[in-house]
């Protein structure tokens, strides 16, 4: 299960953008998601997504994939940041090609 980390400013923005990305994935994809707004994150079949205020100490927590930390997400996931996600809607599209491809890694495995 990969582990997506995007930083917000505040809790609320949080909240709220983990909120939106739940819904893209509800209404607009096939994606079955699972939305906890009190930890703001967004858990798929093969995936977490978790929204961190700036606040937040990241002393040794470590991620697949960091998006918005600038030089530290480049320590947080070992050299895979990916600020071009910052928008809901690519990071639905990444959660999406990522849902299908692991699909048909298990079908590939049942066979």
């Amino acid at each position: 299960m990969k582990t997506v980390y995007v930083r917000t400013k505040t809790k609320d923005e949080a909240r709220k953008r983990a909120e939106w990305l739940y819904m893209i994935l509800r209404d607009c994809t096939p994606v079955i998601a699972d939305l906890h707004t009190s930890k703001a994150q967004v858990v798929t079949e093969s995936m977490v997504i978790k929204y961190v205020p700036e606040n937040y100490t990241m002393d040794g927590i470590r991620c697949d994939i960091a998006i918005g930390f600038g030089q530290l997400g480049k320590i947080i996931a070992t050299e895979n940041t990916c600020d071009n996600l910052m928008d809901e809607r690519e990071l639905a599209k990444y959660i999406v090609d990522n849902e299908t491809i692991s699909e048909n890694e298990n079908i590939e495995c049942r066979r």
